[in-house]
């Protein structure tokens, strides 16, 4: 590449002008000029082919050559620099060089500009300064205010979190109706599941097509509904992929909108002492309201606005919405859209949009609609969940409520002298801090009472020619760990050997029931034995431990405490140290991808559901199977960092029959999960004899729609490794 200024670059400037001249004047039909313009090209190529010639052409290349082999890419733009501020001073045209680059930079930076205006949309939100809020809940408690019945309409695309949204909706205190929505079958009846014995009312679970994310389901799939309600509130499985400082959105809205009991009495009362507010929504989540505006949505916001008569102040005007499509709402005050007679096939069907769609449309015309249907919309916020959000008013008593109403309601289709802000917020890059501290501590069960009754449990030791002292210290960890709270926990060690007797290290005691051994049954039909004799006996929650390791005084209760907070329904794994698993987990909900059968907490209701560990496996990747198995029938999976399992084995050597059981339990797990890539990857490592012998085994495979639960991109990881 030629440097810039030099000879060559001139020559090649020209003929690019005189070359487009002749594309346009051709355009004009222009001959003389078509001959001027072939002429002027065999002139300027003579040039060319002497400045090639020439010695200090030939210099320059090779100086070029040099620059890019010994020079790295950072700094070759200085060296080109200076190389040609050199030649230009020889040459006596610097003070015209530099005049030339300043010309570029203004170009680029206009051409810069220019680019960005395409990309970021104008600014439609207001400034923050009169962006209002009220607290919530309020300081003073108002007069009770509860309707009878209400609706929570709710979309599920991730079916494995219909438990979290169980949980939430428990908060509502009046009975509540559930409506909720899915793209499968499958995944209806993991919801069901998650719903079963719905304790405040009826729920429906409608299988719609995959279009239109949650909006359509709103408008058009439970459009029937809304004659029966004065309230609803609308919620949706919301998992924003795209950005990373968006992960926790959706919790900051359920937090904001049915955090909790008193939180939602707030929010009737705001309906009562207002009977024209029509819609309660989240006061914007930081990270993401540097991006209200209207994006790729204004003519379809202005078309839909027509349809219902909506007259838009401006090209531009004044915007707001409820971001995240969540919110309390009077049935009323959406009336004009719930009517506009919209169907499925309006909205496109989804493929990862990010904007643009109807669905995008819809969701910034609510408040319009709103107040087209003379009603009020008002945003609410916890100001423990804000750091950089100024204007969140408290009510101080329920005198004041309306006032404040009053002083906090904006509107848009008459926005006075309101304009768009003039500059966008500075990004906020990370999630609230205490957002993170309460759901990381609802997710460990910080502020949970103890049960009415203590967890019976049984802690199961699997032993296999153990050394004795070490099967000492796991049995006396787990006896220590059992006492530690009887509030909790009560409880005893079951113990099956599968290599040699080991009564004369831990004989039977009232705290110690020993199973007559069965021989080397393998890892998940031992611990099936004495599962299933545990529950059998009326215990709760089984825990499998590995007998090498040792559990911390506080890792059973800290394992039933995260137990507890999924409503006894998940599979709980504590943290093994020195070295953590390298799977990865969630620090704040701490879900995680499978969970390793080492140190395992299995309630009575997943046992129910899984029968326990499928016995095809003799050893390893029982507990994968397991996980997806559990994943796939709504059994949430979780791990305790707080529950600490001594169990040093990470990272150890692998000998040639560890590493044999390994393929064939891959193997295995390939078929029933039907992933033929992995199949072949292990097969190809097996012995031949053994190979030969796998081939007429028969394993029952899982259902064509479980399969999107198993991960076999990362070897015998199964999920992507934190390191």
């Amino acid at each position: 590449m030629p440097l810039e200024g030099d000879p060559l670059s001139a020559v090649n400037l020209r003929i690019r002008d005189i070359v487009a001249y002749a594309i346009l004047s051709e355009r004009g039909r222009s001959q003389p000029a078509l001959e001027e313009a072939q002429k002027r090209l065999e002139e300027l190529a003579s040039e060319l082919a002497v400045i090639r010639g020439s010695l200090g052409w030939r210099l320059m290349v090779r100086v070029q050559r040099l620059i890019t082999q010994l020079i790295p890419s950072p700094a070759r733009r200085v060296v080109r620099r200076s190389a040609q501020l050199i030649y230009s001073t020889l040459r006596g045209r610097l003070a015209a060089q530099l005049r030339v680059e300043r010309s570029r930079a203004a170009a680029r930076a206009k051409l810069d500009a220019a680019e960005r205006a395409k990309t970021e949309p104008p600014q439609a939100a207001r400034e923050l300064g009169v962006d209002q809020a009220i607290a919530l809940p309020f300081v003073a408690g108002p007069p009770e205010f509860l309707p009878q019945r209400v609706a929570a309409v709710v979309h599920l695309y991730h079916e494995e979190l219909a438990a979290e949204f169980r949980r939430y909706l428990l908060n509502i205190p009046v009975p509540v109706d559930v409506y909720i929505s899915t793209t499968d079958e499958h995944r209806a009846e993991l919801i069901r599941s998650a719903f079963l014995n719905w304790p405040l009312g009826s729920v429906e679970v409608r299988v719609v097509e995959n279009r239109g994310r949650d909006i359509a389901p709103k408008l058009v799939t439970f459009a029937d509904i809304y004659s029966k309600y004065e309230f609803v509130v609308y919620l949706h499985s919301k998992r924003s992929h795209h950005s990373g400082v968006l992960a926790l959105w959706r919790l900051f809205l359920l937090e904001t909108l049915i955090g909790s009991r008193a939180i939602i009495e707030s929010i009737f009362y705001l309906f009562h002492a207002d009977p024209k507010l029509g819609i309660v929504a989240a006061q914007h989540y930081e990270p993401m309201r540097q991006w209200i505006n209207w994006g790729g949505n204004l003519l379809r916001v202005k078309e839909l606005a027509g349809r219902m008569g909506i007259d838009l102040p401006s090209d531009f005007p004044v915007l707001d919405f409820p971001a995240g499509s969540m919110f309390w709402t009077r049935t009323d005050a959406l009336r004009p859209l719930l009517e506009l007679g919209l169907t499925n096939e309006d909205f496109s069907p989804e493929s990862g949009q990010i904007d643009g769609t109807l669905a995008h449309a819809v969701e910034r015309i609510f408040y319009f609609v709103c107040e087209h249907a003379g009603f009020k919309w008002l945003k609410v916020a916890r100001p423990e969940l804000h750091e950089h959000t100024p204007n969140i008013v408290s009510v101080i008593n329920a005198q004041s409520v309306a006032r404040e109403i009053d002083g906090c309601t904006f509107r848009l289709l008459r926005p006075g002298a309101v304009r768009p802000r003039a500059t966008p917020l500075d990004p906020v890059t990370r999630a609230p801090q205490k957002l993170t501290s309460i759901l990381g501590g609802a997710a460990l069960g910080f502020n949970l009472k103890p049960p009415t009754r203590p967890y019976q449990v049984a802690v199961g030791l699997l032993t296999y020619e153990n050394d004795g002292e070490e099967l000492k210290r796991s049995a006396h960890a787990a006896l220590l760990s059992i006492d530690r709270d009887a509030d909790w926990i009560a409880g005893h060690l079951a113990i099956l050997d599968n290599g040699s007797d080991t009564s004369n290290v831990l004989p039977s005691t009232s705290r110690v029931l020993r199973y007559p051994t069965q021989g080397n049954i393998g890892f998940g039909a031992g611990h099936n034995v004495l599962m299933r004799t545990a529950f059998k006996n009326g215990a709760d929650v089984y825990f499998a431990v590995n007998p090498d390791g040792i559990l911390h005084p506080d890792a059973i209760l800290n394992m039933l405490r995260v137990l507890r907070a999924t409503d006894d329904r998940a599979l709980v794994e504590a943290s093994q140290f020195p070295i953590e698993h390298p799977k990865p987990y969630d620090p704040v909900t701490l879900e995680t991808p499978w969970v390793s059968g080492a140190c395992l907490a299995i309630p009575r209701a997943a046992f129910m559901l899984l029968d326990g560990f499928d016995e095809g496996f003799f050893m390893y990747c029982e507990d994968v199977d397991l996980s997806w198995r559990a994943r796939a029938q709504g059994i949430p999976l979780r791990i305790c960092p707080r529950a600490l399992f001594l169990h040093k084995v990470t990272n150890r050597a692998t000998d040639s029959a560890t590493h044999l059981l390994m393929l064939e339990s891959g193997v295995r797990l390939a078929r029933k999960w039907q992933s033929p890539d992995f199949e072949n990857f292990c097969a190809s490592q097996l012995p031949e004899t053994v190979r030969e012998a796998m081939t007429n085994s028969r394993v029952n495979t899982v259902p064509d729609a479980w399969r999107r639960y198993a991960n076999f991109d990362n070897d015998f990881k199964f999920a992507p490794p934190r390191w």
